[in-house]
């Protein structure tokens, strides 16, 4: 059998959590079409260079799955600089090996928004779900990990993030931008969900640049109020005192 180039979907770098036992898993696709490994192996590697846990991965609902325990990273150290390697036994009949960075956090960061928070400015969104879909999850996903993308980039690792609420706000209007695009389809430029789509882009834009966090730099769990940073840095020119932001979400 021919050879096939696959795809692993990782949104974002895998977050191994410490304390708590962590489900992981992850699908692989052929072109717009998922596959289905048959067999295969995990293996996460610490900052060191360390293999903490191998083993064979469990196949559900077409996904490769296994569970990192406590006990298995008990005595581990918090950050980043982790890695995490799939090796798949796919259809094609070849071994195929997948990795994505990680990290070692005292709590994960995952999604921040749900449908209904989509429906509170848009009620008639809960009408206009994609053919074969049940919600806005994939949507919501990709807005996530455009603001942990956009957040990781600025040296600021999302999950140190302890007061989610402004980072949820992004979040939110970044999903609206996508979802408002995607209802906006080859429409006109005028049409209300193309208007929609620039108008929540912006807010996304905004809210970013405006945005502070309290960080848990030290992983130790209690933060204090001195952590609090900007999301986005201020560039001053000349004298004039004119401040310049920089960021927008892709």
């Amino acid at each position: 059998m021919a050879y096939v180039d696959y795809t692993a979907r990782f949104l974002t770098l895998t977050q191994v959590e410490r304390d708590r036992d962590t489900p992981l898993s992850v699908t692989c696709y052929n072109g717009a079409s998922s596959a289905t490994p048959a067999s295969g192996t995990f293996t996460l590697t610490n900052a060191s260079g360390t293999v903490v846990t191998t083993g064979a991965v469990t196949v559900t609902g077409g996904a490769a799955t296994y569970t990192v325990t406590a006990a298995m990273m008990s005595g581990q150290s918090f950050g980043p600089g982790w890695r995490v390697e799939w090796s798949l036994v796919m259809p094609d009949t070849y071994t195929h090996v997948f990795q994505n960075e990680a990290a070692c956090v005292r709590l994960r960061y995952g999604v921040q928004t749900a449908d209904i928070d989509l429906y509170d400015l848009h009620p008639e969104l809960a009408s206009y779900i994609p053919s074969g879909a049940s919600s806005w999850q994939t949507q919501r996903e990709r807005a996530w990990a455009n603001v942990w993308a956009l957040l990781n980039s600025k040296g600021k690792p999302p999950y140190r993030i302890v007061d989610r609420t402004g980072a949820k706000q992004i979040e939110l209007y970044e999903a609206l931008a996508i979802v408002c695009g995607l209802l906006a389809g080859t429409g006109s430029e005028d049409n209300k969900w193309t208007r929609l789509a620039e108008h929540y882009r912006e807010r996304a834009t905004r809210a970013f640049e405006t945005a502070s966090f309290i960080y848990d730099d030290t992983d130790d769990g209690a933060p204090g109020v001195t952590d609090r940073r900007p999301a986005v840095g201020s560039l001053w020119l000349g004298s004039s005192g004119r401040r310049l932001s920089a960021g927008r979400l892709v």
